[in-house]
């Protein structure tokens, strides 16, 4: 049997009621009566063009400062029967701190990340006409991102608008994030289920729907599922296997994202705009030296996907080799890492799986090991008591010639040496 002792995820916050209202993305606020940013990241990396990017999706929209309400306060004032918002155009910088400084993400080859127009009309039955009000899609290269826990993002922002109160403005603004994953964790003896709450995440500014209390939301959660079994008796290297399911929290209602983001999230838990890749780094781990006993220059995995569905196996071949009390690589050995009986601590196999831009280590243990496998038998009448007699019987004869008579003592034993 094989049994998971534990599981960690780098840069990991395992869920407690501390972190129930954790918000993970924020936006700085903005003035009145200007746009602020709507807000979306994918803390998963892609490959676009052989080259890695997170994605990090932006829409100009209404600020609500201080609970501030723009269809109402119009309506308040005026009796038209309805209002219209026009964006004719926008453009904006953005920058990420970085250790080494501030840096420009380029929208191409170039600065400037261009919003088309978009119009929203509103009517005093608090209904709403939206006509292209999308979310645009920023790509961040990942050595910007990689490594840092925090991201701080700046950026500025000219405006062409049209509306009540609304005129063309520019203004700045901040944009933060935080990287580090909400977990849920469920272990059981060889089956053990991880949930990552926060894998894309969101801030809304201004909710002229009125649906949603809360400006931050979590949007897409990863749930993976961990089996591991033995190889073989007397091996310490598990078969693992792993089931990523990607699905969305049930309480926010997609229509307000507009119908660019729908379509790309449906995409994404389809896999169609995901990239799946995974990667193994397996070694050895005990409390104790254990070098002595297993000689082997590089662990190494390999594996298979099919059906959402990662199986892992190690890829060494192994023997133990009884005269130097030693199990190291063999290519004509057993499949797997062989266990030694003489190393009597325990001794765990340790996975670093990358799994879709998530860091996993995950420590595993046999019990499926057998010490009497590796015994010599053999019958004690027949041998044992053989040699004893022939030892005795030897000595005997050696005594008899004294022992002071070396050189004849020499001759004895040439003459009567025999190989076994």
């Amino acid at each position: 049997m094989i049994f998971i002792l534990d599981i960690n995820i780098k840069d990991e916050i395992k869920f407690t009621s501390e972190f129930k209202d954790k918000e993970f993305i924020k936006v700085s606020e903005v003035e009145n009566d200007t746009l602020n940013l709507d807000t979306i990241f994918f803390n998963e990396k892609y490959t676009f063009n052989k080259k890695e990017y997170y994605r990090l999706f932006i829409r100009p929209s209404l600020s609500n400062k201080n609970g501030y309400d723009y269809f109402q306060t119009f309506f308040s004032h005026s009796i038209a029967l309805q209002t219209i918002i026009n964006l004719k155009s926008a453009a904006i910088k953005f920058y990420i701190k970085t250790p080494t400084g501030a840096e420009v993400i380029k929208v191409g080859k170039d600065d400037l990340l261009i919003i088309p127009s978009y119009s929203i009309t509103a009517w005093r039955d608090k209904t709403f006409r939206i006509s292209n009000f999308d979310f645009m899609q920023l790509n961040i290269p990942a050595e910007l991102v990689d490594g840092q826990q925090q991201l701080f993002i700046t950026y500025s922002a000219s405006y062409n608008i049209d509306g009540y109160r609304l005129e063309p403005h520019s203004n700045y603004g901040t944009i933060e994030i935080d990287r580090r994953n909400l977990t849920q964790h469920k272990y059981e003896t060889n089956n053990s289920a991880i949930t990552i709450s926060n894998l894309a995440y969101g801030y809304l500014n201004y909710d002229f729907n009125y649906k949603y209390k809360k400006n931050y939301f979590d949007l897409v959660k990863n749930d993976l599922s961990i089996k591991v079994e033995s190889n073989s008796l007397n091996t310490i290297d598990p078969k693992m296997k792993i089931r990523s399911k990607y699905s969305l929290w049930n309480e926010l209602q997609l229509p307000i994202l507009g119908s660019k983001m729908n379509t790309f999230i449906s995409m994404f838990l389809e896999g169609v705009n995901r990239t799946n890749k995974l990667s193994s780094t397996p070694k050895l781990k005990s409390s104790e030296d254990f070098s002595k006993y297993y000689n082997i220059k590089k662990l190494k995995d390999k594996f298979i996907y099919q059906d959402n569905e990662y199986e892992i196996d190690n890829d060494n071949f192994t023997t133990y080799k009884f005269i130097k009390n030693v199990v190291e690589e063999d290519e004509n050995g057993s499949s797997g890492i062989l266990w030694n009986p003489l190393y009597n601590n325990s001794i765990i196999y340790n996975r670093v799986i990358d799994l879709n831009s998530r860091e996993l280590s995950i420590d595993y243990i046999s019990e499926n090991l057998n010490k009497e496998s590796y015994e010599i038998n053999y019958s004690d009448e027949i041998i044992n008591k053989r040699f004893n007699f022939l030892i005795n019987w030897k000595v005997d004869e050696i005594n008899s010639i004294g022992w002071k008579e070396k050189e004849s003592v020499i001759n004895y034993i040439n003459e009567n040496q025999k190989t076994l």
